[in-house]
Formats: C-alpha cells, sequence, structure tokens
C-alpha cells in the first residue's frame, strides 16, 4: 500500500520525550473513524518501515 504521510509524528529521538499533539482537518478526521488505516513507522535504520500494519 502506497500513499503520502497524512499525519507526521516526530523527527528524532527528543520529540517522544514531548507531549505531542496534532490538529485533523474534517476530512482527515472523517477518514480516520470510517476507514481502513495502515501505519508505517520509519526509522534511520529502517527508512523503508520499521513496524507496520493495518489498524481496522
Amino acid at each position: 500500500m502506497n500513499g503520502q504521510v497524512k499525519i507526521f509524528l516526530a523527527s528524532s529521538n527528543a520529540d517522544f520525550n514531548v507531549p505531542r499533539k496534532t490538529f485533523l482537518v474534517d476530512s482527515l478526521k472523517t477518514m480516520l473513524l470510517t476507514d481502513p488505516m495502515y501505519v508505517n513507522a520509519h526509522t534511520k535504520t529502517k527508512p523503508g518501515g520499521k513496524i507496520r500494519g493495518q489498524i481496522r
């Protein structure tokens, strides 16, 4: 499954120590609540994705 990044969570390890939040436009909120979602976490050592999977 290929597609563009919709929500960018972090760019460095330091980002994980800071509470993060993002705001969703209505179309992304609807997609999150109604459509299947696929998550792919990338790292420097695994740029193609370290862990990934379908959420629903």
